[in-house]
């Protein structure tokens, strides 16, 4: 019983851990989310490593509808409302995936689906962080050391997001059919994240100078957002079709346009090479 409460509450600890860092990637202070986001993925592993399919089932617990909350909810004061930026060399996703309110009351077990939070969360962190390192002023220290602290901090955003694919990746592959019938909004959870997945892989491939990963990359971004596209147009005309699934295809498009100004990197690329 003892053991079971202090599970518990670690688990609690790693969602307001989680948030919390959120907040802190909001307003750049991204060391700071990394410190805490670091802490909270040593607690949440230990609620994922018994079981993949562990975990509470309801919608706000949800992969999607935690990043349905996370896009819906208003930034903190003084901070830009944007969820993505261009950012000279492609398109970013740059709001972290926060945990709805009622999950941490109510004390929700999210198993999995912390785990995968927390790890983008990070890894996104590094990706921010290495590239305010490279676009900051030589103030304190000189060009040099702060292209290999760049460097560090994309090789580390590149294995977090890594993980974060392969994780998600695994508990795609052990759904049984029956749990893919009871719950529809997951097909569109999976969807809608391996569309962010892939979008901000293909930039940190870009800035770590990966063409050819970056491409793959760009490829499947394309791919998916023609599978999220075809469900929600087949989706919109199920007149009795469920209302949070339609409505979680809408928020699926919400980037729509900054995700296919990156994939259209593979048409230039194409004209570019016929042209030479």
């Amino acid at each position: 019983m003892v053991s079971t409460l202090s599970m518990s509450h670690c688990h609690m600890y790693a969602q307001k851990l989680n948030n919390s860092a959120a907040l802190c990637i909001e307003i750049g202070h991204y060391d700071r989310a990394i410190l805490s986001l670091t802490k909270a993925l040593r607690l949440s592993r230990k609620h994922s490593d018994g079981s993949l399919m562990g975990g509470c089932s309801c919608q706000q617990c949800s992969l999607d509808g935690c990043i349905a909350y996370s896009e819906i909810t208003p930034p903190v004061a003084n901070v830009s409302t944007t969820i993505g930026r261009d950012m000279g060399c492609g398109y970013v996703y740059q709001r972290p995936i926060q945990i709805p309110p009622l999950p941490i009351l109510e004390n929700h077990n999210m198993g999995r689906t912390l785990f995968l939070i927390v790890t983008f969360n990070l890894a996104m962190a590094h990706h921010l962080s290495a590239m305010a390192t490279t676009s900051c002023t030589e103030a304190c220290e000189d060009h040099t050391s702060k292209l290999r602290r760049s460097g560090n901090k994309i090789k580390k955003a590149l294995q977090l997001y890594e993980v974060s694919h392969n994780w998600h990746s695994r508990i795609n592959s052990r759904r049984t059919s029956h749990e893919c019938d009871a719950s529809q909004t997951t097909g569109v959870s999976s969807i809608r994240f391996r569309i962010i997945l892939s979008n901000n892989l293909s930039h940190i491939h870009r800035l770590g100078s990966n063409y050819t990963k970056q491409r793959q990359c760009l490829e499947h971004l394309l791919s998916t957002i023609m599978i999220a596209v075809e469900y929600k147009t087949r989706t919109s005309n199920v007149n009795d079709a469920p209302t949070e699934v339609s409505r979680n295809g809408e928020l699926c498009t919400t980037n729509l346009e900054g995700f296919l100004m990156n994939a259209s990197r593979l048409f230039l690329q194409e004209n570019c090479a016929e042209a030479a």
